[in-house]
């Protein structure tokens, strides 16, 4: 040994120099001021012959010193990727190996109405249009919780307004149920269709007057949306006793109640007895009963003709 070499307090081996040469990478030396001692690491020691001093293991050196690159490595490119792998999982909604799913962000960033967030998320190129795990786009979700901006911004990126749910609901349709004046407004002017229809829910139209929207369903029949035949103005009949009863012209509608303007009565020649649902409790035709004039409110279920000519 050229010099002598001992151990430090934590079971580190200190020298000015060793007896033999190493071929260690320069990644290996902690210290590296020429004439200063060395930290090498805690490398084991064992003796050779019993007649000559301790030194190290020179196996053991060489295994340390790989494992020092590559650990020297793998610090490099944490310090290079991290930085990154951060800032595309924050605008994603989630830190690395978090839990929320990246196909889920969009659609969360539109229902909050986060701007920021969503204009980040396209910048990275999400898909505006794309579906999540539960069916819904993010122009429905936007809609849906009233996030006018924020239907703006995905518009703007390409959002098609006509792409339905898993269940057949556009924005449209989802505006007019929620009574979302202004978000209908853009989406008609984004070209929207007017008359796509929902199982269940109808077309945007019959939405809105079946919710009570009476501005909004004033809004579609001036943009061009088609009556459904059992619209605001349009003729129908109820005539649920064996096909006798009355047909009037819609006023309003509330929910599942229509009210209705009697313009004629069809049958019932002694008078069809009341109904509760179809004819508010009284009968119709007849010397007492309901006539052409009158003014009733009918439960939706009651209109056998829709789309009768005036």
């Amino acid at each position: 040994m050229d010099a002598a070499i001992r151990r430090n307090e934590w079971g580190f081996v200190v020298g000015d120099g060793i007896s033999r040469p190493l071929d260690l990478p320069g990644d290996c030396l902690l210290g590296t001021k020429r004439n200063t001692p060395v930290l090498f690491g805690k490398w084991p020691l064992r003796e050779s012959r019993p007649d000559t001093p301790e030194h190290f293991d020179t196996a053991a050196a060489r295994c340390y010193a790989l494992a020092v690159m590559c650990y020297s490595f793998l610090i490099r490119l944490m310090r290079a990727g991290l930085p990154a792998l951060v800032m595309i999982g924050g605008a994603l909604g989630q830190a690395p190996g978090g839990a929320t799913l990246p196909d889920m962000a969009l659609q969360k960033a539109a229902r909050e109405g986060d701007l920021a967030k969503l204009r980040s998320l396209l910048d990275l190129g999400a898909d505006p249009n794309r579906r999540d795990g539960n069916g819904n786009r993010p122009l429905i979700e936007a809609v849906a919780a009233g996030h006018l901006n924020a239907a703006r911004v995905l518009i703007a990126a390409g959002a098609n307004p006509d792409l339905t749910s898993s269940g057949g609901r556009t924005p449209l349709i989802e505006a007019a149920i929620r009574g979302r004046i202004e978000i209908a407004g853009l989406l008609i002017s984004a070209g929207a269709d007017l008359n796509i229809g929902e199982r269940g829910a109808g077309t945007a139209l019959e939405a809105a007057e079946r919710e009570g929207h009476t501005e909004l369903a004033a809004l579609l029949r001036r943009s061009g949306a088609r009556a459904s035949g059992r619209s605001v103005g349009d003729k129908v009949c109820v005539r649920p006793w064996k096909g006798d009863g009355y047909c009037g012209v819609v006023l309003a509608i509330d929910r599942n109640d229509y009210r209705l303007q009697v313009t004629e009565i069809v049958g019932c020649p002694n008078g069809c007895p009341a109904m509760a649902a179809c004819s508010a409790g009284k009968p119709v035709g007849g010397s007492s009963g309901l006539k052409a004039g009158d003014t009733i409110t009918a439960a939706s279920s009651c209109l056998t003709h829709t789309g009768v000519p005036k």
